[in-house]
């Protein structure tokens, strides 16, 4: 062996380390590969494809990732590449290889090695296969992804040799189509997502209080009556003018639509795995056949969101049904997982049923959480039997869980983590879907500019955060971790463009998480090389959010800077100080801004090429004189927040932002609230301001009466206003003003009637 040949390897592992640990900007930068890749290596040069490029092919498996790689191309570039069949010999210039090798460990990996004559994928399977050619494709300019012809294009990738495979088997997308519906053509745009994002499941929630989408051939009341309701509650269930649309709204997935997603979704090496959710989320099923139910009345299709009580009833007409519908479902998903849901069912309407009491009897169960284990592993059974697998939410736990059952925690907080160590402890495999995390119908920035959805905040750089094997797990726990999942719930995800806009670039920090090794996890690398992910969702004609650019404030400790930033790594932040809106012109943000005078802070991310604006951050601190003074509570006002209040309603800081309800805002619902606000010396006031945010969607509440008293000792007291303030919310205002007439005084005493959330008391 010659000394280079000794070399070699060790050079190409050098190499490896540099680029994987980002030494190398070209392997973040202009290889824009989402999931990261495992090892790369840049070399010189680039294969070009022209008119006359042919794909070769050694196995019939390798054919139908070939047909799937030449329709990829064509639209834009208008190639129509030739496939052959490749034996054995030397390659061909100006060629593309798609090499079955069976003797590659990796199911799901592959090698990708590309000169500037020839493309090599190399892989144990088609399906890894299919994921090398993800990688050629993103290797290749973004309008590639283009359905028309693009002229004066070099369609080139440069040259690499990748060694790539996941670190989790389970690499999902959940949809929910129950709350709202979606075409087939929007359906299979999804599908075509998850697999650019090499993602390998799609949970498909197909049922719902608000609608049942699937049509089941023996029970076609299933979605003659459970697939349409008679209207659609919008706003929040806890928003203080919440409408009923009262249209008509459905729709359902035939047999054989069904059939052409789940074709459609095979080719692309995506399983979907749909959700029939039972016992509870089923009052569409109800509304079609009442006999179901315990109650013995009659229903309809709910309108409105939340959990209802109303569940199925565990009698023997209720098991025939599941049955037989479940036995249509395995006939048209070939999947091995059958997901049954089992979350959110209330135990009330069994605990006032004989019937359900007499099951719990007959079976010797303790009660109704036992009742709900007893109805999950009779469903199991149902699935055994055609040799498939149940999976359910973390509520299938209650009461036990079967050997076999395949858990989707979402509540993955707190106490629940013992839960889930338990059960990977006893061997179960577990799917984390984390509400922190993986909740995509949550707001993705500060701004109150974004749509109206389910609630909370959760950011890119969050999501990207997670990681499904938590600290805490013995390596014999982690092994059962099967992968994880985004979900999306739609119940304020009225259009196909709103689930683009949740969904991505989400979808891509998933996709590394549940692909990447956990030490090649990098924000920094992941937020450049998203820069150019963008340009492809362009080009592909996805509503994909940018909020991940848009500025966020951070206070310090004491409140008396605040810190502004952004996540684009190509972007600087232009801001005012006057409440303007920001422009090419304004200030560039360089240092923390002093909260010592009144200002009204506005700033937005501003691209250093394209100059292109994001998202507009507001906060303003008014300098009043209740800042920093002390606050007591009287009346009914909840000990707990009792702490909070000088931290939150005598700070100066007014939000602007959507999210910061959890931790800016100060109230509670039906409650009446007595303050006092001790001004340390008698002072002159003459205006109370109560500031909250009138927009929807962020639990604000608007009280009945606001009451303003005085006094210059704490004994006596001056009543100065009292003021209808019921309407405030309802009427868009962003705070209740109320003036009087110049009264000196050391102590403030504010009375809110019925109820209050705000996020600041101003006194002048």
């Amino acid at each position: 062996m010659t000394m280079y040949n000794t070399l070699k390897p060790t050079l190409f592992v050098f190499l490896v380390i540099l680029l994987t640990s980002g030494q190398f900007k070209l392997s973040a930068t202009e290889l824009s590969i989402i999931p990261k890749p495992n090892q790369i290596v840049v070399s010189k040069g680039e294969f070009t494809f022209t008119p006359t490029t042919t794909i070769y092919v050694n196995e019939n498996s390798a054919t139908n990732v070939a047909q799937y790689f030449e329709h990829l191309l064509n639209p834009a570039t208008g190639f129509k590449l030739t496939i052959k069949e490749y034996s054995t010999g030397q390659f061909q210039k100006n060629s593309v290889y798609l090499i079955i090798d069976k003797s590659m460990k990796q199911a799901e990996g592959y090698q990708l090695n590309v000169t500037s004559e020839h493309i090599t994928v190399t892989a144990k399977t088609a399906k890894g296969l299919f994921y090398g050619v993800q990688t050629v494709r993103q290797l290749l300019p973004a309008k590639i992804e283009q359905q028309f012809p693009i002229n004066n294009v070099r369609w080139s990738v440069p040259a690499v040799q990748i060694k790539d495979n996941p670190r989790f088997a389970y690499r999902g997308m959940h949809l929910d189509v129950g709350r709202h519906f979606y075409s087939v053509e929007f359906i299979k745009k999804y599908i075509d997502l998850i697999a650019l994002h090499k993602l390998n499941k799609f949970h498909w929630h197909l049922t719902e209080d608000q609608g049942w989408r699937i049509e089941i051939k023996q029970y076609p009341k299933l979605t003659t009556v459970g697939g349409y309701r008679d209207g659609t509650v919008y706003g929040h269930p806890w928003d203080e003018n919440t409408r009923n649309d009262k249209v008509n709204y459905g729709g359902f997935y035939s047999q054989a639509e069904i059939k052409d997603i789940v074709a459609y979704a095979k080719e692309r090496f995506v399983t979907i795995i749909p959700e029939i959710d039972l016992p509870g989320h089923t009052v569409a099923a109800l509304a079609a056949y009442p006999e179901l139910a315990c109650s013995g009345k009659s229903f309809n299709v709910r309108s409105k969101w939340g959990v209802s009580k109303d569940v199925l009833c565990p009698s023997e007409t209720t098991f025939t049904f599941i049955e037989n519908v479940l036995n249509e479902v395995m006939d048209l998903f070939p999947s091995e997982y059958i997901h049954i849901g089992g979350d959110e069912a209330p135990k009330d309407r069994w605990k006032a049923s004989p019937l359900a009491q007499q099951v719990i009897k007959d079976n010797h169960l303790k009660d109704e959480f036992e009742l709900q284990s007893y109805f999950i592993k009779r469903l199991e059974k149902m699935l055994n039997k055609r040799n498939r697998k149940l999976i359910g939410w973390d509520e299938i736990l209650e009461g036990g869980l079967s050997d076999t059952a395949t858990v989707m925690f979402w509540r993955s907080w707190g106490e629940n983590k013992k839960h889930i160590q338990q059960v990977l402890e006893q061997g179960n495999p577990v799917i984390m879907t984390p509400v922190s995390h993986l909740y995509f119908d949550y707001y993705q920035s500060e701004s109150m500019d974004e749509p109206l959805v389910w609630g909370a905040y959760l950011p890119l750089k969050k999501v990207y955060s997670y990681d499904p094997v938590f600290d805490g797990l013995t390596d014999k726990q982690a092994q059962h971790v099967m992968g994880a999942q985004g979900n999306l719930w739609t119940e304020y995800i009225q259009t196909e463009r709103m689930v683009e806009y949740q969904s991505q670039p989400r979808m891509a920090a998933v996709a590394e998480l549940t692909w990447s090794a956990k030490q090649d996890k990098s924000w920094s690398s992941f937020i450049t090389r998203l820069d150019k992910h963008f340009n492809r969702l362009t080009a592909m004609d996805v509503n994909a959010s940018t909020s991940v650019y848009n500025v966020y404030g951070e206070f310090s400790e004491d409140k008396k800077t605040i810190t502004l930033n952004t996540d684009g790594e190509n972007h600087r932040i232009r801001y005012t100080i006057d409440g303007s809106q920001p422009t090419h012109q304004s200030a560039v943000y360089h240092a923390p801004i002093n909260l010592d005078k009144t200002l009204h802070i506005r700033a937005i991310a501003e691209n250093k090429e394209t100059l292109q604006h994001f998202g507009d951050y507001k906060q303003s601190y008014i300098n009043h004189l209740a800042v920093n003074k002390e606050i007591t509570f009287m009346g009914e006002t909840s000990a707990n927040l009792h702490a909070l209040g000088r931290e939150i309603l005598t700070d100066g800081i007014i939000s602007h932002n959507r999210h910061t309800i959890r931790n800016k805002w100060f109230g509670e619902k039906n409650k009446t609230m007595i303050a006092i606000i001790d001004l340390e010396s008698a002072t002159k006031v003459s205006k109370v301001t109560f500031g909250f945010q009138p927009e929807k969607g962020i639990r604000m509440i608007s009280p009945k009466q606001t009451i303003v008293d005085v006094s210059t000792d704490g004994q006596h007291w001056d009543n100065l206003a009292l003021h209808e303030t019921s309407n405030a919310y309802n009427s868009g205002q962003s705070s209740i003003e109320i003036a009087f007439s110049s009264h000196k005084a050391r102590y403030i005493r504010l009375t809110t009637v019925e109820g209050y959330r705000f996020d600041e008391i101003i006194v002048e």
